[in-house]
């Protein structure tokens, strides 16, 4: 018997609703001039329609690459992968130099040899590199075409 995740639950399909479903709720407490809402709410907006910009690209990255929606114990599903591509996307437009510095932030300022991987910390990043290693990619096109989605073709 094989498992699947429902195709509907990618984000780059289920986000557009969410921003429906939040304009009206954004619409409805504007007009009631209930501040404490809105100040919840039109975080949570923004941050979807970033969001979906993201999800929208690497679902047709992802889409490219064949990824499927069976779930299997080695490899990452569709809906998987477009939500790891849309994060490494909305990172590197947002300027996390690393997956390193994202992971310790929480250790900013403490002295290098104090720190689990100071190295790791201070490398550039590669986020073509990372999504290779974590999806799994073997192919010349299929590493080309993750080096293309951020602008790195060599």
């Amino acid at each position: 018997m094989t498992i699947s995740q429902d195709p509907k639950n990618g984000a780059h399909l289920r986000l557009p609703e969410e921003i429906a479903r939040l304009e009206k709720a954004v619409e409805f407490f504007k007009s009631q001039g209930d501040e404490k809402m809105l100040s919840q709410l039109v975080p949570q907006l923004d941050g979807a329609k970033d969001r979906l910009d993201h999800a929208v690209k690497a679902a047709a990255f992802v889409e490219k690459l064949g990824f499927s929606h069976d779930v299997t114990t080695n490899s990452y599903t569709f809906n998987d992968a477009v939500n790891a591509v849309a994060k490494a996307l909305h990172e590197t437009e947002h300027g996390v130099a690393s997956i390193y510095t994202r992971a310790h932030k929480h250790l900013e300022g403490i002295n290098d040899g104090a720190h689990c991987c100071p190295v790791k910390v201070k490398q550039s990043r590669d986020p073509a590199a990372e999504l290779v290693e974590l999806l799994g990619l073997k192919e010349p096109e299929q590493i080309e075409a993750a080096k293309s989605l951020f602008g790195k073709v060599k």
